[in-house]
C-alpha cells in the first residue's frame, strides 16, 4: 500500500516530491531502475551538500546542483533558480546569518523516476549558531530532492525544504511535511 501527501509541485513527473510512495513501486521499464552504484552516488550527493554548507564551502555546494536547479528552502523566501544564484545566495546567507551551522542527513529514500532521473527524501536534523548572537537554532526536517543524471554524474535538479518542527529557528513558517493528523 502507498501513501500519497497532497500538494502538486512538478506536474510533469511521474512521481511528485511531496507524493513520494513510502514503498517502491516495482519497475515499469528496465530505465526505470537504479543499481547500487546510482544510489550510493545520490545518497553522498545529499552528504555532501551537507558536508560544504558546513564548511562555508558555497561554491562547491553549488556544483552538486544542475545549471538550472531551483531551491526552495521555504515560504518566506523565494525560490533561488540557477546554479550561481544558488551559490551567491548560501554565500550570503554564510556570511551574514551563520556563524556556523552542522546539517545531518539520514533516513535517505531514493526512488527512479524515469531514465537518468530520481526522486529522493533524506531527513536533516540542522544545528545553526548566529552572527547575530541570537540563541542556537534547531531544524528537524526533509531535503525533497528531484535529481537528474549528467555528464558529470548525479546531481540536484530541485530541493524543497520541509520542516517537522524548529527551536530557535531564524524564520517562523516552514513548508511542512505533510504528516497526516
Amino acid at each position: 500500500m502507498r501513501h500519497w501527501l497532497h500538494r502538486n509541485l512538478n506536474p510533469g513527473s511521474r512521481y511528485r516530491l511531496d507524493q513520494v510512495p513510502v514503498t517502491t513501486p516495482p519497475a515499469d521499464d528496465p530505465a526505470d531502475t537504479l543499481d547500487a552504484a546510482d544510489r550510493t552516488a545520490i545518497a553522498d550527493l545529499l552528504y555532501a551538500y551537507a558536508w560544504h554548507f558546513d564548511r562555508n564551502e558555497p561554491e562547491a555546494l553549488a556544483e552538486l546542483f544542475s545549471d538550472d536547479a531551483v531551491v526552495d528552502y521555504g515560504p518566506e523566501m523565494a525560490n533561488i533558480v540557477g546554479r550561481q544564484n544558488i551559490a551567491a545566495t548560501v554565500a550570503g546567507g554564510l556570511a551574514e546569518i551563520f556563524a556556523a551551522t552542522s546539517h545531518h542527513i539520514s533516513n535517505v529514500r531514493i526512488i527512479p523516476d524515469g531514465a537518468d532521473r530520481a526522486v529522493s527524501t533524506a531527513y536533516v536534523y540542522a544545528w545553526h549558531r548566529y552572527h547575530s548572537g541570537a540563541p542556537d537554532g534547531y531544524l528537524w526536517g526533509q531535503y525533497h530532492c528531484r535529481l537528474r543524471r549528467t555528464e558529470q554524474g548525479w546531481r540536484i535538479a530541485e530541493m524543497v525544504l520541509r520542516g517537522a518542527g524548529t527551536q530557535d529557528f531564524h524564520r517562523a513558517t516552514m513548508h511542512p511535511i505533510a504528516r497526516r493528523p
